[in-house]
């Protein structure tokens, strides 16, 4: 009797939650194929996002004080239009840093959008973002610098 009464009460606890679930959200379409990814204004590809985002990022006072270094990579949506979509951290520094990096996307001018079987098409970015500290001991290179 115990066991029945438990394998009951196994089976109404499965049914239950198994009805709380909530059905998976509609996925966005992945593409394989992209004619052409956003570009900036001027162009200049992937190279030109980061310069773009790096401009734009503003270093945490407390990451300076501390002489924090290093990378983070942020995931954003170009959408049809060129504006920007959504923002995620993918790699995390700190989360002062990654706040920057979000900032600094969310600054970017309106994108040439990407083009997919010929129409405009909202497309993802991963771009890796480095914060390093400049040093007054750095060399400068130029003329008669031997660099």
């Amino acid at each position: 009797m115990r066991g029945l009464l438990l394998l009951i009460g196994t089976i109404l606890s499965c049914c239950s939650i198994a009805s709380a679930q909530q059905a998976p959200a509609k996925a966005e379409p992945q593409y394989v194929y992209v004619e052409k990814l956003p570009e900036l204004p001027g162009g200049g590809g992937k190279l030109a996002v980061v310069a773009a985002i790096q401009q734009r990022v503003v270093y945490p006072p407390t990451a300076i004080q501390e002489r924090l270094e290093g990378h983070t990579k942020v995931w954003f949506v170009v959408q049809a239009d060129g504006s920007i979509g959504k923002v995620r951290i993918i790699e995390s520094l700190r989360a002062d840093c990654d706040s920057a990096v979000v900032m600094a996307v969310r600054q970017l001018p309106r994108f040439e959008p990407g083009i997919v079987a010929g129409r405009p098409t909202a497309i993802g970015y991963t771009v890796p973002i480095t914060f390093q500290l400049q040093s007054a001991r750095r060399p400068r290179l130029g003329i008669g610098s031997g660099n």
